[in-house]
């Protein structure tokens, strides 16, 4: 698979592959080069490149964003795995309207969400249960909305806060941050 995928991307020409799924930018940036497999490109997740453009004053957002805290849930292969920790923040704090709320146990020290290692695929109900403590953490510092750049902890923590509005703990929304930046955008 690695020498196919290699193949695909010189036969493009690619000089940039820029992800939004945590794990594959893990893998590209990291697994790949630690197993002697170079791509070739720049290899950038998404919070990497949108944190770029903004620097660059290249995005512009709409300044009358409804008012939003946000809870940022650090996932573990882009956090503790690639320590990219302070690039989701800087995109939360740029967004008009948002105001950044931190879980207690936040970057190096973050809970996983239950979703990824494979927890999901052998322990469904422990990976809930897991998504649902992760919920009540950013209930309990007065998030509005989750977010996080991995589609994985997305998917299960949305299922995490399905339960505790189920189990009438609160209600908390989760979102991808790539989604917060479009809506904001101008």
């Amino acid at each position: 698979m690695v020498d196919r995928n290699l193949k695909n991307f010189e036969a493009l020409g690619a000089k940039r592959l820029i992800s939004t799924c945590a794990g594959c930018y893990r893998t590209y940036g990291e697994l790949y080069p630690e197993h002697g497999r170079d791509t070739g490109m720049e290899v950038a997740h998404a919070v990497q490149y949108i944190d770029r453009l903004i620097a660059e004053g290249r995005l512009q957002f709409k300044a009358d964003a409804k008012p939003v805290k946000v809870a940022y849930h650090d996932p573990c292969d882009l956090g503790r795995h690639m320590q990219v920790y302070d690039e989701p923040r800087r995109i939360l704090e740029a967004l008009p309207g948002v105001e950044l709320v931190e879980f207690p146990k936040n970057r190096n020290l973050a809970a996983c969400c239950g979703g990824g290692g494979g927890v999901k695929a052998f322990d469904n109900p422990l990976s809930q249960d897991i998504a649902v403590e992760r919920v009540k953490e950013a209930l309990s510092v007065g998030a509005e909305v989750i977010t996080s750049a991995c589609q994985s902890c997305k998917s299960n923590l949305n299922q995490g806060a399905a339960l505790a509005r189920k189990q009438k703990l609160g209600k908390v929304r989760v979102v991808d941050i790539t989604e917060l930046v479009v809506k904001r955008l101008a």
